[in-house]
Parts: structure tokens; C-alpha cells; sequence
């Protein structure tokens, strides 16, 4: 078969199980895949891997969306941590979070029958050498704790000097507002290990679930740390088990 022109975007199989594909307007998963294909795949001088300058006349051009459906859709990628925008001249410059973790063939899990096969070598490996194995990884989570706590000790320090409403919950709305791209980008490099965009969506299911719970939180800069502090606990846990 011939080479295919103009490259190729990698969509997980868990997308249609989707928010956005399973509960919203259809124009907004169309305007989603669209903007996915459009950003940078690779840097270059102007905007980095993830990013691209757009305008609404090209998306209501390429999903045949109008203004106020791309708005309401763009506002929620936005409350969902999925995208992250910036005014600009005539346009906006517009950012997909975690780009480069779905678009990146490695990250993906495959169940072929070689890959069946890898693991149960692999698990019968681990089965006899149960002892070093654990050495190990009491060695590595001892690193790790370690470095959640050197982590603990730096973001505190930084959150001490940001006012606590910085970082709004709209109950109604069930949106995020004072989260902005640095801040996300932030908490990218201080939490390596885990979706952020991914915990972010967890927290907010959270208090659709728990209504008022947000009304007692007086901080949710810390409050959000707290959380993802916890589920790099918790992901370690598993991976020891």
C-alpha cells in the first residue's frame, strides 16, 4: 500500500467512552477531532508540539459548527482541562494538554497474543525471584516518598504565597476557573507520574457527586495538590502489589 499523505493523529480506544464523545453535542467531538489534527505534531519556531494559532472562521469552516456551538464547546475543553487557549492577534493560540502522552504509540497497552505471551514470562520471572523483587521495590518507593515529600515541601512553599481564591469551583457550571496553562504545566513537571487533566476531571466528578463539598475548601490550590499528591500514592501502591 502506498504511503498515506499529510501524517496521522492516534486515537485511544477508551475515546468513545468519552465525556465529550459520549454526553455531548456530536458538533463537539467534531470540533475536538479537528483541533487534535490541527495542532503542531512537532515543534518549530512558532508554537511548540500540542499547540497552534486558530481561528473560529476555520473551525466553523471545517465542522460546519457555528460560533456559539464552537464557543460552548471550546469553554468546556477548557473547564475540563483538555485545552488551554490564549488571546492573539485575530485569533487565539490554543494548547492541547497532554498531547504528547496520547500521541506517543508506546503509551498504549496492546493485547496481542505475543504481548499475553511477554507477560506471562514475565510473571512467572517475577515468581522466582519474589524476594529481590520486593527489595526493589521498597527501594523504590522509599524513593519515591522521598520525592513526594521533597515535592510537598517545595509546592507548599509556593502556595503560601498565592491568595486562596486564585482557584475557583462553579458548582453550577461544574467548571474549574483560575486554572490556567502555567499553572497546569506546573503541576505536569511536579507530578510526572500521573494524568493531571485525568485528576482534575476525578476532583470535579467529585463534587457533582457531593454537592456543597467544594463550599468548605478554602484553598483549592492546596486542595487539588493534596489530591494529586494522593493518587501518586495510590498509583505506587498498585504498582507494588
Amino acid at each position: 500500500m502506498a504511503k498515506i499523505n499529510g501524517g496521522a493523529t492516534l486515537w485511544a480506544r477508551q475515546t468513545i467512552d468519552s465525556d465529550i464523545f459520549y454526553n455531548k453535542p456530536d458538533k463537539w467531538f467534531k470540533i475536538w477531532f479537528y483541533l487534535i489534527n490541527e495542532v503542531n505534531h512537532k515543534d518549530n519556531k512558532q508554537f511548540n508540539r500540542g499547540s497552534c494559532f486558530m481561528k473560529y472562521e476555520w473551525i466553523m469552516q471545517k465542522t460546519k459548527a457555528n460560533k456559539n456551538e464552537i464557543d460552548h464547546c471550546i469553554r468546556w475543553l477548557k473547564s475540563a482541562t483538555m485545552i488551554a487557549t490564549r488571546k492573539a492577534t485575530r485569533g487565539f493560540i490554543i494548547k492541547v494538554l497532554n498531547y504528547n502522552g496520547y500521541q506517543r504509540l508506546e503509551n498504549y497497552k496492546s493485547d496481542t497474543k505475543s504481548d499475553i505471551k511477554s507477560d506471562l514470562k514475565a510473571k512467572q520471572k517475577r515468581n522466582k525471584s519474589d524476594t529481590i523483587i520486593q527489595e526493589c521495590k521498597n527501594d523504590k518507593n522509599e524513593r519515591k516518598e522521598k520525592e513526594i515529600k521533597e515535592v510537598r515541601n517545595q509546592v507548599s512553599a509556593s502556595l503560601e504565597k498565592k491568595p486562596a481564591n486564585d482557584i475557583e469551583f462553579d458548582q453550577e457550571l461544574l467548571s474549574w476557573h483560575g486554572i490556567d496553562e502555567d499553572l497546569i504545566d506546573d503541576w505536569v513537571k511536579r507530578f510526572p507520574t500521573i494524568e493531571v487533566g485525568v485528576e482534575l476531571i476525578k476532583i470535579r466528578g467529585h463534587f457533582k457527586d457531593n454537592p456543597g463539598k467544594e463550599g468548605g475548601i478554602k484553598n483549592f490550590a492546596i486542595y487539588i495538590n493534596d489530591w494529586l499528591e494522593r493518587a501518586v500514592k495510590y498509583k505506587i501502591a498498585n504498582e507494588s502489589e
